[in-house]
């Protein structure tokens, strides 16, 4: 009996994403796919937002980045530079090693800021009161700053 020797093939064990990617118009947004596999091997990715394609170029505001974390972890970065309204919605990374593939998806959202003001003309060293809208409405926004000239403001006078 002749010996033939069959290629191991590596499978995908885990593979993990952002929950959700925040940002608004003008900012930059990260999102990371983590690909944990059972043998070294050529992960192949491909990104898709709203079920198209990503296919960055080196100048395109949209890059992906590889790298490899352990021998058997793999991870893909997406940044999306200058967020434009139709940067949001699905965004969606698939892995593959050999026959096998995995895919997992996120949700990019972008907020805007409305600043409202009784007052329009104000002498100076004199009080004011500003409301700041996020819009849409959203309960996710943990933090938020007030700067005044570059300096994070508090509600309190020193």
């Amino acid at each position: 009996m002749s010996g033939k020797t069959l290629p191991v093939m590596g499978y995908i064990t885990d593979i993990t994403i952002n929950e959700n990617i925040t940002g608004t118009e003008g900012a930059k947004a990260t999102a990371g796919c983590i690909v944990d596999v059972s043998i070294t091997g050529n992960i192949e990715y491909h990104w898709k937002l709203n079920d198209v394609k990503i296919n960055p170029t080196k100048i395109s505001r949209i890059q992906v980045l590889y790298n490899k974390i352990t021998s058997t972890k793999y991870n893909s970065t997406l940044v999306i530079e200058n967020l434009k309204r139709k940067d949001k919605g699905n965004l969606t990374c698939e892995a593959r090693l050999g026959n096998n593939t995995e895919i997992r998806s996120t949700q990019i959202y972008l907020y805007s800021f409305k600043l409202e003001s009784e007052s329009f003309v104000i002498e100076n060293g004199s009080n004011i009161n500003v409301t700041c809208t996020i819009l849409p409405p959203t309960k996710s926004a943990n933090e938020m700053k007030m700067c005044l000239n570059g300096k994070v403001i508090s509600g309190r006078k020193p």
